[in-house]
């Protein structure tokens, strides 16, 4: 309920129907546990998948115990196994790839998503083949409590989601003046070729760095370049640049990062001082 009242953050209505699927699954589950007759087994099973009887089903025998009766794979059973794990470990593959050639710097924060991600995923896999004392009881659904409060955390405390900000137009990427998209913490986390070539820095050694340490300047500097009226310069390289800095804002207007563009003015700097010595 608490997700959902925020659902406008960045994955917030995604992480609140998981979490939704997930409390069912693990409250009918804990039911299901807890039933001392076969039929309310049977109920709790039914509720807690879909089609149930073609993914488990109970034998008839499992009546005359219905407490330590363990439910037998279904037809349907396999196929959805598979095609539920090449999802889940598709897409965190496809989410470390991603994170890899971004930088490197968001790895402290992606793995404790990537382990709470594959923490239930591992411990179905282990319950589904039969391993230990994982065969008489699936944790995959309290597990989901854990990895459910880690995605909480994170989405809120850390914005864990917030890794890269839309602004990935080909307008970004050709534009002669060098751009810089900063999460809320002032972190870089995309910059355009015009950039790198007036930081002398390559994107996946800027990304994730503190912008002010990469223009070696104050951060109150940065602050200031919200006014358009008196914009600040920075000096790269032999070069001067003015800086100015617009916010992002999400559809709830919920300040997201900013885009800071520096502006090549040493001509104009060198035009002025030609016109001072000519002047005197």
């Amino acid at each position: 309920m608490y997700v959902w009242r925020h659902r406008k953050a960045s994955a917030g209505a995604s992480l609140a129907v998981m979490l939704a699927a997930a409390g069912w699954w693990g409250l009918a589950y804990a039911m299901e546990l807890a039933a001392t007759r076969l039929p309310v087994r049977l109920f709790w099973g039914d509720t807690k998948w879909l089609g149930f009887d073609l993914v488990r089903y109970y034998r008839p025998e499992a009546a005359a115990d219905p407490t330590r009766a363990i439910a037998q794979v279904g037809p349907l059973f396999w196929p959805f196994l598979v095609y539920a794990n090449l999802v889940l470990w598709g897409a965190t593959g496809l989410f470390v790839w991603t994170l890899t050639r971004v930088s490197r710097r968001y790895w402290r924060q992606s793995l404790l998503l990537i382990v709470a991600v594959l923490l239930p995923s591992v411990a179905n896999l282990a319950h589904n083949l039969n391993l230990g004392p994982f065969r008489l009881v699936e944790p995959t659904p309290f597990l989901f409590v854990l990895t459910g409060a880690v995605l909480v955390w994170g989405l809120f405390r850390f914005r864990l989601f917030d890794l890269a900000p839309a602004a990935r137009t080909s307008v970004f990427e050709t534009m002669l003046d060098a751009a810089l998209v900063l999460d809320p913490y002032r972190r870089v986390v995309k910059l355009n070729p015009a950039a790198e070539r007036a930081l002398g820095v390559p994107a996946p050694r800027a990304v994730g760095r503190q912008v002010e340490q990469l223009l070696e300047v104050e951060s109150s500097l940065v602050e200031r370049a919200d006014d358009p009226v008196l914009p600040e310069e920075v000096e790269l390289a032999g070069r001067r640049y003015e800086l100015s800095a617009t916010p992002l804002a999400d559809r709830s207007g919920r300040v997201t990062g900013k885009v800071v563009v520096l502006r090549d003015v040493t001509e104009r700097h060198l035009a002025h001082e030609r016109l001072v010595r000519l002047d005197e």
